[in-house]
């Protein structure tokens, strides 16, 4: 799934935590996650990330999650 836009350490929280995802990651992988959303990771692979750290979540979910959040929460100007 083709995803517009970048995300950041804050969206990348905000979207863990009210969809419960990364509950199977600790403390060292969520950090790395946050660190690639600065640097120059695209948005499917830290799809991809949240995922494999996640339980009972598909990563189409997530995607649509991400593609959606990009598209109509995020700011337009902030990407």
């Amino acid at each position: 799934m083709k995803m517009e836009g970048k995300l950041t350490a804050t969206d990348i929280y905000r979207l863990c935590m009210s969809n419960g995802w990364f509950t199977c990651g600790g403390n060292r992988q969520y950090a790395r996650v946050m660190q690639a959303a600065d640097g120059d990771m695209n948005t499917h692979d830290i799809a991809v990330a949240i995922w494999i750290c996640s339980d009972a979540v598909e990563l189409e979910d997530i995607e649509g999650k991400i593609t959606d959040y990009l598209r109509w929460e995020k700011p337009m100007g902030s990407c």
